[in-house]
């Protein structure tokens, strides 16, 4: 006896489908970040990629250890540039609450952009705005 492999259903009720899910699942085919990080992403940038741009704040700080938004609140580099094009696999990612230590010892809010290139799983650049 062989299923039926066409119209499966239960009397008047149609059993649904598994829904192909829609959005930009190879960086190497995403036309932009946005498409990206909502597609592959599920629109959260992944805990290895923020640490990775975190590590290179670290590096980059002259004076002492910046103060970065706690992992509790999602952590640093939450804002990401969605029209940006990932033609050349490099997220670019921005944070704008953390604080960085100035020559005089105290603390200021600065902005930071961390390029994290995809094929490399490595930072490719970080720079302070």
């Amino acid at each position: 006896e062989t299923l039926p492999t066409e119209n499966i259903s239960n009397q008047d009720e149609t059993i649904p489908q598994p829904q192909m899910k829609t959005g930009c699942w190879d960086w190497h085919k995403c036309a932009t970040e946005g498409e990206y990080i909502k597609g592959a992403l599920n629109g959260d940038i992944p805990f290895d990629i923020k640490h990775a741009c975190e590590a290179a704040g670290n590096e980059a700080a002259k004076y002492g250890s910046p103060s970065w938004t706690s992992w509790f609140f999602g952590g640093p580099f939450t804002t990401y540039y969605p029209n940006k094009s990932l033609s050349d696999g490099v997220l670019k990612l921005a944070d704008d609450s953390v604080q960085f230590q100035n020559k005089f010892g105290a603390m200021e809010n600065v902005k930071v952009d961390c390029y994290y290139d995809l094929a490399t799983k490595k930072v490719t650049n970080f720079q302070f705005q």
